[in-house]
């Protein structure tokens, strides 16, 4: 037995079918969100830019180091592309602290209205814009500043610690209100990201520069004038692990896991196999939890049934032991987090059993990838399909030192 395997445990679950909903849509009404690099929703125009031309004297346009949008930062010009709902179906925003792009006369139900006016480049500017479902103006006002007014719709009635559903088949982003931490999604990880924009706005700057509900952002004083827009970039952590061998791991590990957080692992476990995995670090939460499941029948429609929760006072490193598909949900609650967890997975193949005293086994030593796990009779315990559980736990354990 391997010095990690301080000790296993057999996952053998019977009872408890897994409920599956409808998949969630896009909330009603038309808007605009920023386009990432992996594109729009099905049926969204993809269509839509601008081209904001900021100060071009010591321009400081900046950006985070991590940035997915569909768009350029430069040090005196910033372009990024948008998607477009172009239809009204779909229910009412979910409750949260979160915002979107609106037309100027469109009204979405439940979210409050607002805008933002940016205050660009005055000579010879070159902004330009292509905007299907959301309006922006450029005018001329005075001492020939230009500004740009981009509209907003916001949702302000809930907890962003609380998440939402939305669907997660895409990659997109929203705009956090309220603060820079971004609304929580199921079944995603959101990232924060942020553009500076070198414009003429700054803290005490005379006139309105913003009216009604608008996304968190951050102004600049009179000697570093420009405005720090954040955006919330949302990924799927619903995975599928298809790998012989892998480690998976909750968001931000080593560092601290957001609040609110929902995310599962699937371990596809092929037929004759079995997949140990090993936590290697355990740190929780009290309300937090890491719920396990194996899929009930061999089938690739079975359901994963009877939910068990590992105990956050487990010694690291140890062991669970499957011989089908495991699925793990990890939730952190609104309160506060930890380092959070990393496990290792592989898989082992197990021989048939004999059936008649006078037939031979010979096991197969194909793997599913080149760096799967073989077995041969005299490296494993030979199981019966006929085993009765009990006998099986006992095999199944003696196989896993082995591995």
């Amino acid at each position: 037995m391997y010095p990690w395997c301080s000790f296993v445990f057999v996952i053998l679950l019977h009872t408890a079918v897994e409920n599956k909903g409808s998949p969630p849509t896009w909330p009603y009404g038309e808007y605009t969100l920023l386009k990432p690099r992996t594109g729009c929703p099905a049926g969204w125009d993809d269509k839509g830019y601008i081209y904001q031309d900021t100060i071009d004297k010591n321009p400081s346009n900046n950006r985070s180091q991590t940035l997915h949008i569909d768009g350029k930062v430069a040090c005196s010009h910033v372009k990024r592309h948008f998607c477009s709902k172009t239809n009204t179906d779909g229910e009412v925003w979910p409750s949260g602290q979160y915002c979107v792009y609106r037309h100027e006369k469109e009204k979405l139900h439940r979210m409050r209205p607002g805008s933002i006016l940016m205050y660009n480049e005055k000579n010879n500017n070159k902004d330009e814009y292509k905007l299907t479902k959301f309006r922006v103006y450029i005018k001329k006002i005075k001492r020939s500043f230009i500004y740009m007014k981009l509209y907003f719709a916001c949702q302000t009635s809930g907890d962003k610690k609380i998440p939402i559903s939305l669907p997660i088949t895409k990659p997109f982003y929203l705009l956090p209100h309220g603060s820079r931490d971004c609304q929580q999604v199921k079944w995603m990880v959101a990232t924060t990201e942020w553009i500076k924009y070198h414009t003429n706005n700054y803290i005490k700057k005379g006139g309105k520069q913003t009216y009604g509900k608008v996304p968190y952002h951050e102004l600049g004083d009179r000697k570093h004038q420009g405005i720090t827009m954040f955006y919330c970039y949302y990924e799927s952590c619903k995975y599928t692990l298809i790998d012989t061998r892998g480690v998976f791991q909750s968001p931000g590990f080593p560092g601290e896991y957001p609040d609110g957080q929902l995310c599962s692992w699937r371990i596809m476990v092929p037929v004759n196999h079995t997949v140990q995995v090993r936590f290697t670090n355990v740190s929780l939460n009290d309300n937090d939890t890491l719920r396990y499941s194996e899929r009930y029948s061999t089938r690739s429609n079975g359901s994963f049934r009877s939910w068990h929760t590992i105990p956050l006072n487990l010694s690291v490193p140890f062991t669970l032991l499957s011989d089908s598909d495991v699925l793990f949900v990890f939730s952190s609650d609104e309160s506060k987090t930890s380092s959070g967890f990393r496990a290792e997975y592989h898989h082992g193949s197990i021989p048939q059993a004999t059936t008649t005293p006078t037939e031979t086994s010979t096991a197969s030593t194909a793997s599913t990838a080149s760096t799967a796990s073989t077995a041969t009779p005299s490296e494993t315990s030979s199981i019966p399909l006929t085993t009765p559980h009990s006998e099986l736990i006992e095999g199944l354990v003696k196989q896993a030192e082995k591995f």
